[in-house]
């Protein structure tokens, strides 16, 4: 009977046998080993593989994995429908220059369960006048991809070099924001091109492994990737909205 075990990493992997001769053979080393003298059946263990696929990925096993295999990309159109209005429950939740509502949606995208995005390009038709009041955030589930003003990472949490959102966390009735027009933030060193509140204009978000790595490992194994787009507003009737968003999405995998 042979029974294996393969332990290993993205990078390395050690293979040891046992057979009814006696030995252990393995790629570093070989030792002899006395059977047990009884003619009692000794139980065999069932094999123990690891697989490093599946088994949680860091950030510069993730870089690495990228940088070294063959990249697959998958490309998907897809489209967040217009959004209009804030969901205040009372006139006393509309307060000038707080941060009172967030409304989002969320669009899945479709990725290989098998592989690690390395790289993603988001981006409209050059033509687009896509509009949005008061702030906009874009987001893989919770982990910012960019929002519009910078000042929202006073109220994000940060975790390494990334940051998430809640709407909890966000949304404050007695810490006023301030200005809502700011210089946006963009995760690392991605680039991304987002018009100026209630502006028209092309939206755009271009990102690699460098940005994304620290995220993508809780993605690992999954079907799909829920990208989320949110907009805040305070106490207008044009706040919360955004025209509808009609996206072109290219992804880079590693397998």
């Amino acid at each position: 009977m042979i029974a294996r075990i393969i332990i290993g990493t993205a990078a390395t992997s050690l293979l040891l046998s046992c057979s009814d001769k006696s030995e252990f053979k393995g790629g570093v080393a070989t030792q002899s080993v006395q059977k047990p003298a009884s003619n009692d059946a000794v139980p065999t263990p069932d094999p123990v593989v690891k697989d490093p696929i599946s088994a949680p990925v860091e950030s510069e096993t993730i870089s690495d994995r990228c940088k070294g295999s063959k990249l697959e990309q998958v490309e998907q159109a897809i489209v967040f429908p217009e959004k209009k209005g804030c969901e205040w429950k009372s006139p006393a939740e509309r307060k000038d220059r707080y941060l009172t509502d967030m409304q989002s949606s969320e669009v899945a995208l479709k990725i290989p369960s098998d592989g690690i995005l390395c790289d993603i390009d988001i981006s409209s038709a050059d033509s687009i006048n896509f509009r949005y009041d008061d702030m906009l955030i874009f987001s893989l589930e919770d982990s910012v991809l960019f929002s519009s003003n910078e000042d929202l990472k006073k109220r994000f949490t940060k975790t390494g070099e990334v940051y998430t959102w809640s709407k909890d966390k966000l949304v404050s009735l007695t810490e006023m924001f301030g200005e809502f027009d700011g210089a946006p933030y963009c995760l690392g060193d991605g680039q991304c091109i987002i018009p100026k509140t209630d502006e028209p204009g092309k939206l755009s978000v271009k990102m690699s492994i460098g940005s994304l790595a620290p995220i993508v490992a809780k993605f690992k194994g999954k079907s799909s990737l829920p990208l989320v787009l949110a907009a805040s507003g305070d106490n207008d009737d044009s706040d919360c909205s955004h025209s509808e968003l009609k996206l072109t999405v290219k992804m880079k995998f590693a397998k």
